[in-house]
């Protein structure tokens, strides 16, 4: 690590960076950000941002994203239940006194809106006693996902995991609201609650 001082009216010259002379240089190297996960994230996930100066101690870490003013934090930045708005081109640079580095490289990071299931009945939400029903949980994100069902805000294990329920002689029983949501190995690992369907059995 090398910085640039000015000695009296003499052209800038390299100085290795010693406790001595932080105070009176400015950081020519860049520092190195680096993001994790390194993929697209979806609503909810956690994203951790490090910002490397590669120096010692009693650098300041400012922060900006996209074009927005600097905010000041720690050289390890995270950012816990990330939204839409998290999105976006980040960059840091490290601050002693009045000095500072040149901007990091830059890391974009994609926050996508979490797949949301939705409930659907066949033939129809209201049916009479001992016709055959299917509910199924339908969740547009491709994977391998496997499925939890909710009837009346508590999960029903009796259903299974199945992307289908199928009942073939529906009881008054049966009658209910019920939602779904999925789980996954890989990202995104986890879907959100799907909107509730009100099955009603006469």
């Amino acid at each position: 690590m090398f910085c640039c001082i000015n000695v009296h009216t003499e052209a800038p010259i390299a100085t290795p960076v010693t406790e001595s002379t932080l105070d009176h240089c400015t950081l020519t190297d860049k520092p190195t950000l680096t993001v994790n996960p390194q993929s697209s994230v979806f609503t909810g996930d956690t994203v951790t941002l490090i910002c490397d100066v590669g120096q010692s101690t009693g650098w300041t870490i400012h922060w900006k994203k996209d074009s927005n003013t600097e905010s000041t934090d720690a050289a390890t930045k995270t950012i816990e239940s990330v939204s839409v708005s998290d999105g976006g081109r980040y960059q840091c640079r490290a601050k002693r006194g009045k000095y500072y580095s040149e901007f990091s490289n830059t890391t974009e990071i994609t926050v996508k809106e979490r797949p949301k299931p939705a409930v659907l009945v066949q033939p129809d939400e209201n049916v009479f006693k001992e016709e055959t029903v299917t509910l199924s949980c339908d969740i547009q994100e491709t994977g391998d996902w496997q499925y939890s069902w909710y009837k009346d805000n508590k999960q029903d294990y009796s259903i299974g995991q199945n992307k289908h329920y199928d009942i073939p002689s529906v009881a008054s029983s049966h009658s209910g609201v019920y939602s779904c949501k999925g789980t996954q190995s890989k990202a995104p690992t986890y879907s959100q609650m799907s909107d509730g369907v009100t099955l009603t059995v006469s």
